[in-house]
């Protein structure tokens, strides 16, 4: 995806300078590989680091910078931490740099539960390999054959939660500990917030950030925002 919007940014200008930011190693080679011969008037640059904490690692342009977020990652955080994140974000923005930031909207809930419970099951085997990269990194037993994936639609909250419910009892061997799961129990494993309009624009008002434009589709089922910091301090 990056790439096809690289290669329509240069039909308007170059040389474009491309700064691919991920805590993978491995998805930052694989950004390069697939961008490096495009043209010879892109420059790649690879940084690794967490962009909740790292966003200092970024080097400071002279040039406008546009920085994207376009899926809707934002939607995983709690209200805390996307004032955070935005808030860092905007206080390294210089006057003329913007961001372009994708959000899911609120739409009709059972709309919502299918996109999380689709009919080829990709959403829970994404859910379920969670316990296969927690069994490989710590060395642990989850069986996942115990674990059901299900969802569930907080309306108090407006987020999608998804969670791994567990249909047998199951212990767990720590180095150090032991963990009993029991049938019934459920696992949290993730949000996905769905914003209504004054919701996300308090949280853009909040980390210091003005709307410049918006893009949506016709049902607005989701929003691209481009944003510009409303505080520059340098300018």
């Amino acid at each position: 995806k990056t790439k096809v919007l690289i290669l329509e940014a240069l039909k308007k200008t170059n040389p474009i300078q491309y700064m691919s930011f991920d805590i993978s190693e491995k998805a930052l080679m694989y950004s390069l590989n697939e961008l490096k011969d495009i043209s010879n008037n892109l420059k790649i640059n690879l940084v690794q680091g967490d962009f909740l904490n790292d966003l200092d690692k970024l080097s400071i342009s002279r040039n406008p910078r546009m920085y994207l977020f376009l899926g809707s990652t934002l939607g995983n955080f709690k209200n805390s931490i996307a004032i955070k994140f935005l808030s860092n974000l905007s206080s390294i923005m210089k006057k003329n740099d913007t961001l372009l930031i994708g959000v899911d909207k609120l739409k009709e809930k059972s709309i919502i539960k299918k996109a999380y419970n689709d009919k080829l099951g990709i959403t829970a085997k994404f859910n379920k390999n969670i316990l296969n990269v927690i069994n490989k990194k710590f060395n642990l037993k989850f069986n996942l054959e115990y674990y059901k994936h299900e969802t569930e639609f907080n309306e108090n909250k407006n987020q999608i939660e998804m969670y791994l419910k567990v249909l047998a009892t199951q212990k767990i061997i720590f180095p150090n500990n032991e963990l009993t799961l029991h049938e019934g129990d459920r696992i949290l494993t993730e949000i996905s917030r769905k914003f209504t309009d004054n919701t996300i624009k308090k949280i853009f008002h909040n980390s210091s950030l003005d709307i410049s434009a918006t893009f949506s589709d016709n049902d607005n089922f989701f929003s691209l925002y481009l944003l510009k910091p409303s505080k520059v301090i340098n300018c």
